[in-house]
């Protein structure tokens, strides 16, 4: 006989399974702004000139190509204050370059912190979950509907 526990933790691998398909298909099919050629232009900028940093990010993409932002390499170093107040982003994608081309590095950032943002979330209902019917209630029910009353009162 299957449990609710066996039900409740086959869910939670399915959904699992499901943010991890999510986060793959953004790794593969990123969507192409602005920004992260302004973030690569910023790390290359460590290591590199920045009008060797911006030739590499200007003809990098079409996009950035045909910015106006990215005029010149002053215009990089105009809006390089915006884009420096995430030095940990900053250096997670220094670390993740050293492994990958800088962008799919942003790529990997972006799709492992929707996976793990999800799969917190996850937990976190699955927990809350748990918290919200005591004595094994569904949701809907008397003592669930109590139980949750109580906990709203503290806070009015």
């Amino acid at each position: 006989m299957i449990s609710a526990r066996m039900i409740r933790s086959f869910r939670f691998w399915i959904c699992l399974l499901f943010l991890l398909i999510l986060s793959l298909a953004c790794y593969h099919r990123p969507i192409d702004n602005l920004d992260r050629y302004i973030y690569e232009g910023i790390v290359r900028e460590r290591t590199q000139s920045v009008e060797s940093a911006y030739d590499i990010v200007k003809h990098e993409s079409p996009r950035a190509e045909a910015s106006l932002v990215l005029n010149s390499p002053q215009h990089l170093q105009e809006v390089e204050p915006m884009y420096t107040i995430r030095p940990i982003y900053l250096k997670v994608i220094a670390l993740a370059g050293s492994l990958l081309p800088l962008q799919k590095a942003i790529t990997f950032i972006s799709a492992a912190a929707l996976f793990g943002v999800g799969a917190v979330v996850l937990l976190w209902t699955k927990r809350a979950a748990g918290m919200c019917t005591p004595h094994g209630s569904l949701p809907g029910s008397h003592t669930w509907q109590v139980g949750h009353a109580r906990r709203l009162g503290r806070f009015f």
